[in-house]
């Protein structure tokens, strides 16, 4: 999806050594780029034999919430595999994606949490937890001075239960940002406000 298979492949390989033109997202996720949630579920980075099957769940969800939805999911993961954003995945103890959080860097010390989503079937079992605690400790221990996400305003109440008592605020809604009646709601972390966050240990 993303090039040739082997362009794929090449790109899985160098990414552990490509820190030299990391984008700012990707600063620090490395050093907890991997652990394990209560039911077994694995949270690590994007691997290139994940694209397929979330571009297949979450890409088709996407594709009918926001203009060309699937087509900027698609290169936000690509963007990932090379270096230049940062994507992590929930794993099940079958190796299926059952949720992701997909980042890019706004400036040099913020971010945009630009996807972030649990497969209804796993929703409720502390994966969505999991995948949001250890972006945070990452943001933590990179010294990021915020991170947002964008949500259409009717959604806002489910993200907001599991992202506001995790140092989020509801900061903005745009009026008619998707169309008229169709708000987006923007939620904003800063590690000031973060007082749950356990930095994990380099």
């Amino acid at each position: 999806m993303c090039g040739l298979d082997g362009q794929l492949r090449q790109r899985e390989r160098t990414v552990t050594t490509a820190s030299a033109r990391l984008a700012p997202t990707s600063r620090g996720t490395r050093a907890v780029a991997r652990s394990r949630t209560a039911d077994g579920a694995i949270v690590r980075s994007l691997l290139a034999q994940d694209i397929g099957p979330l571009m297949s769940s979450v890409g088709v969800l996407v594709d009918h919430l926001y203009p060309s939805g699937a087509l900027k999911l698609q290169e936000r993961l690509c963007d990932a595999l090379s270096g230049y954003a940062s994507a992590h995945v929930v794993v099940d103890t079958d190796n299926r994606p059952v949720a992701l959080a997909a980042e890019a860097g706004k400036g040099r010390m913020n971010a945009k949490l630009s996807t972030f989503w649990v497969h209804p079937s796993v929703r409720g079992r502390g994966f969505g937890s999991a995948l949001l605690d250890h972006r945070r400790q990452s943001w933590v221990k990179s010294g990021y001075d915020r991170v947002h996400v964008t949500v259409r305003k009717e959604r806002a109440g489910e993200l907001e239960r599991l992202f506001l008592p995790r140092g989020f605020q509801r900061t903005l809604v745009v009026v008619d940002r998707y169309g008229e009646g169709n708000d987006e709601v923007v939620l904003t972390w800063r590690p000031d406000e973060d007082h749950a966050c356990l930095v994990v240990s380099a």
